[in-house]
């Protein structure tokens, strides 16, 4: 298995790839077909490693379908290189929504820019990083007779989450909507419609899972996507504690040191998790309780 601090390509299946960042900073998929290959996301800060492994599994069949798990520009950022190069570009309907939004803000451009300025240099037309297809609910791809599901879920990690599901495979590209050994900041996620999400996914027959972040989880599927929605539910019971013993934000991201997944990778990113943790549970609490938000996950 690949260092996780170091990054590489990790083979999780038949002719099926990870593209693992360095330090957990995101993953791209990779399934070579005989009529053409699939890239699953696209980060413009590691475009010459995920190039060079592209390069080495395509090099008979180059990429077809690019398919954008949501909105972040770490999943989309590099939609305009192979466009260029004559691929289709799909997200859910959502997710291509906003990402034309954002392609309109210059703030948005420059933020894709500053992830690497060589290559951001070549971002002459922002709007060709927009998804040419849209997603309602699903769809299915077939290239080379290979059943590859496409499935909207709604706003788990974001709004606009797609998920991709080899049934054949019993393989999971899961994008955000699974971390796996690394912490993400939570920023736009909604933590109850992601415990809805998990619960689905969860009834999937899946041995491998690609998460969004973190190593792929190959022969451990259900564990993994269980295993982060526990890290959700206990990061949420134990700010719903603090909160309601009138402990602030800012001392409550200090009280998780004895927390079970605090070892996890990028703990940098750990304190705006809390962050968006407490807030929604304050917001929340003046509705129901938060027991009530972890039984509504379950149904």
């Amino acid at each position: 298995m690949v260092d996780p601090n170091v990054g590489g390509l990790v083979k999780v299946g038949e002719d099926a790839y990870c593209q693992v960042s360095p330090r957990g900073e995101g993953n791209q998929g990779i399934f070579v077909t005989p009529e053409g290959s699939v890239l699953i996301d696209g980060f413009i800060k590691y475009c010459n490693a995920l190039m060079a492994s592209v390069d080495s599994v395509c090099s008979s069949s180059p990429i077809r379908y690019v398919v954008n798990t949501h909105d972040d520009g770490d999943h989309f950022s590099l939609n305009h290189l192979f466009r260029r190069k004559g691929a289709i570009i799909l997200a859910s309907e959502v997710c291509r929504a906003s990402i034309q939004e954002k392609m309109k803000e210059k703030v948005w451009v420059d933020h894709i820019r500053k992830y690497n300025p060589e290559l951001g240099r070549d971002i002459e037309n922002p709007a060709k990083l927009i998804p040419q297809i849209g997603i309602e609910q699903r769809a299915t791809l077939t290239p080379g007779g290979e059943k590859i599901e496409l499935v909207s879920m709604g706003h788990g990690h974001s709004r606009g989450d797609l998920v991709i599901y080899l049934p054949e495979r019993r393989l999971l590209f899961a994008g955000d909507l699974v971390f796996a050994g690394a912490h993400g900041r939570c920023k736009t996620t909604d933590f109850g419609g992601i415990l809805r999400i998990l619960d689905a996914l969860s009834e999937l027959e899946c041995d491998t899972v690609v998460p969004g972040h973190g190593v792929p989880v190959v022969g451990g599927g259900a564990e993994a996507i269980a295993t982060y929605r526990d890290y959700l539910v206990t990061l949420q019971e134990r700010v719903a504690e603090l909160a309601d013993s009138g402990v602030g934000l800012e001392e409550a991201k200090t009280r998780f040191g004895d927390w079970k997944y605090m070892d996890w990778g990028r703990p940098e990113l750990f304190p705006t998790a809390v962050e968006h943790a407490y807030k929604d549970y304050v917001w929340r609490s003046r509705f129901y309780k938060f027991q009530a938000l972890n039984e509504v996950g379950k149904k």
